[in-house]
This record gives structure tokens, C-alpha cells and sequence, in this order.
């Protein structure tokens, strides 16, 4: 009786490790997955995509977690109704009429600006950035944007432009905004794509577009 007591005892020992160390492996990918802030991925994507290394890149942009800009969700009224006039002065513009509009936390003040494409066809296109401070909306600098899309860059000063592979060609930009002004931080090298464009660049955090008025084919 004693050694049936004792090889029970054993065996419950033995189901108690194993279902801590089965706990412990579960729990252990959470822990790093928790311990990565937002961005970091977009960071190391830019980094693989400077040394050419396309495919990494493109896994990593990839793994980069959906980011929620609240300030964007829970704008002032004051600031949005001051955006809304200058969107509806680009509406009104026959000559370059609006694209569309999209908004974001670009040096993350906690704050959101507005980008506003515009322009009668693709050579045209142009998006102006505009900040809304001291009660007015400011217009902080321009891009050029033919075929031409955004994505949020979490966690650092920065908005992403990326040109989305007309002609079999794609390349990135990161703008930031500092004292109020615009300014390109970094341009990288063109990346000519695969036949399939299985290397093209996909960013989960790809800005929303409003009033979408005009898109030329």
C-alpha cells in the first residue's frame, strides 16, 4: 500500500511540472510580444529596406500591430470643424480639386494634423499638411504625391510616404514635423519589384482616406 501511495504521489508530481512548464511556454511569447512598443517593427522594417533586404522588410512591416491614433478618433471639436473649412475650400477648387483627406499624429504631440491631396491627375497631385494651433489651422509644409499613399509611423515623429510601385517601382519616405514645419527626415533607395510584386511593401497602419472626390485612373 505504501508504494502504490507513493507511486501516485509521483505521478501527480510529475502532471504538476509538466503543466507548468506547459503554462510557462504559453505565457513566455505574450511576455516579449507585450515588451515590443509600437513601431518597433516599422522601425526595423525601414532598416532591412535601406539594405536592400526587400522580403525581410516586408515581413516586418507586416508583423507591426494595427495602432489606434485616439487623438484622431477623439478630436476637439474646435480642431476638426477648423479642418473641415479647409477641406471644403479644396472641395469648392476646380483646378485642383480634392483627392482626399486623411489625418494623423505626425510628431506625436498628442495632437492630429490633417494631410489634404489634391490636383486634376497623378503628376499633379500634391498634399499639403496642416497643424491647428494658437485657435487657427496653419499649413506646415507640402509633399509631392503621385501615386502616392500614408502610413502612421507609432511611436516616433514621422508620417510615411510610399510610392506604390507604378512602373514596377517602389520607394519610401519618412517626413516629420518639428517647430511647425514639415520636413523629409529620410528618403530611401527605389526598389524595383519582383514580376509578381510578391516584395511589394504592405503597412497595416496605411492612413485612412475621407471624402474621397477624385481618383483618376
Amino acid at each position: 500500500m505504501e508504494k502504490q501511495r507513493l507511486q501516485g504521489l509521483g505521478r501527480k508530481v510529475l502532471i504538476g511540472a509538466l503543466a507548468c512548464t506547459t503554462a510557462i511556454c504559453f505565457m513566455l511569447p505574450q511576455t516579449v510580444h507585450a515588451g515590443v512598443k509600437s513601431g518597433y517593427y516599422t522601425e526595423q522594417g525601414l532598416k532591412a529596406y535601406q539594405h536592400g533586404k526587400y522580403k525581410l522588410a516586408r515581413k516586418l512591416f507586416l508583423k507591426e500591430p494595427r495602432y489606434h491614433e485616439k487623438c484622431v478618433a477623439h478630436m476637439s471639436a474646435k480642431r476638426r470643424k477648423a479642418y473641415q473649412a479647409v477641406i471644403r475650400k479644396f472641395k469648392k477648387n476646380k483646378k485642383h480639386p480634392l483627392s482626399y483627406n486623411s489625418y494623423t499624429d505626425i510628431n506625436k504631440d498628442g495632437h492630429a494634423e490633417l494631410l489634404v491631396k489634391y490636383g486634376a491627375y497623378e503628376a499633379d497631385y500634391r498634399t499639403n499638411v496642416y497643424e491647428y494651433h494658437s485657435g487657427k489651422v496653419h499649413c506646415v509644409g507640402k509633399m509631392w504625391s503621385g501615386h502616392m499613399y500614408y502610413a502612421c509611423y507609432p511611436n516616433h515623429n514621422g508620417v510615411l510616404a510610399v510610392y506604390d510601385g507604378h512602373m514596377g517601382g517602389e520607394f519610401l519616405e519618412v517626413y516629420s514635423l518639428k517647430h511647425h514645419k514639415l520636413y523629409l527626415r529620410k528618403k530611401y533607395p527605389l526598389h524595383m519589384l519582383n514580376s509578381d510584386a510578391s516584395d511589394q511593401m504592405e503597412f497595416p497602419n496605411e492612413l485612412p482616406e475621407h471624402n474621397v472626390t477624385y481618383m483618376p485612373f
